[in-house]
Order: structure tokens, then C-alpha cells, then sequence
């Protein structure tokens, strides 16, 4: 073949190569799919990051998983906000979380829960040992030979 003929292949597989030198040639595309624009292409190219990250397995746990999805709603919000096209909605969220008012309400919260934990040990340790001393006052009782007498409230 010389070096100077255009060159074209099968139309039925969808291929051609340009006539002149100096044009493009077209490659393969599937049938009735338009091709991508600058636009489209140039903003697939601003969300590869995240679309390309390597997604881990989803958690075994509810909380994980919870976890999982913040980390990704986060993600979004911080692309958002660097083409600058976050809404008011997502900037006033993302300042409110950031507040220290919040991280007090959060270490409030988590105080609470361990105090109520603590006071659920101590009522179930309260029993026990309510329950040992009764036994013991029943085995001295026994050992000095009087009949053990059974009080009721």
C-alpha cells in the first residue's frame, strides 16, 4: 500500500481513518452513543479522584458502615466546594460540625453515657453485695446455733 492513499477500513465495523494526513482519525465508538463533549470530558476528568479511589469492602457493622458513607457524603462536599459549586445548605452544615460548640455537645454526650453506665455497675454491684451479706449474716447465725430467722419487709 503506498504511503500517500487514503486509507479506509470495513464501515460495518465502524472504523475509518482520515484521507489526509493532517484531520484526526476516528476511533472505534459504539453505535448510537454520542461522543463526549470538551465539557464532559474535562469534568470526568475533575471527578476522577473520586470516582477511580478504590472502594474498600462495605463494614460488618452497622456503625462502620454509617462511618463509610459520612466519609464519602465528606468527600462529595470537599469536590463540591473546590469547583465552588457547594450549595449554602452544605457550607452552613460543614461550618456548624466544624464549631467547638458541637465537639463540647459530643464530649457531653459521651460523659453521660459512661456515668450512666457507671451507675447501672453499681446498682448491679449493690445487689451482689447486698446478696452476699445476707448469706453471710445467715452463716454466722448458723455457727453461733441459733436457727436462722427469715425477716420479710
Amino acid at each position: 500500500m503506498a504511503h500517500n492513499q487514503p486509507v479506509v477500513a470495513n464501515r460495518r465495523e465502524g472504523m475509518t481513518q482520515s484521507m489526509e494526513s493532517n484531520q484526526e482519525s476516528l476511533v472505534p465508538r459504539k453505535r448510537g452513543r454520542p461522543p463526549k463533549t470538551q465539557e464532559a470530558r474535562e469534568k470526568d476528568r475533575q471527578m476522577e479522584p473520586l470516582i477511580s479511589r478504590k472502594r474498600g469492602r462495605p463494614a460488618k457493622t452497622l456503625e462502620g458502615r454509617e462511618n463509610q458513607l459520612i466519609a464519602l457524603a465528606y468527600d462529595v462536599a470537599e469536590e463540591s466546594l473546590l469547583n465552588r459549586t457547594a450549595s449554602s445548605q452544605i457550607i452552613t452544615e460543614l461550618i456548624h460540625r466544624g464549631s467547638t460548640k458541637v465537639e463540647l455537645e459530643k464530649e457531653k454526650l459521651r460523659a453521660e453515657n459512661e456515668l450512666l453506665k457507671a451507675k447501672v455497675e453499681a446498682l448491679k454491684n449493690a445487689e451482689t453485695t447486698t446478696e452476699l451479706y445476707e448469706k453471710a449474716l445467715d452463716a454466722m447465725r448458723s455457727y453461733s446455733g441459733s436457727s436462722v430467722q427469715v425477716y420479710e419487709d
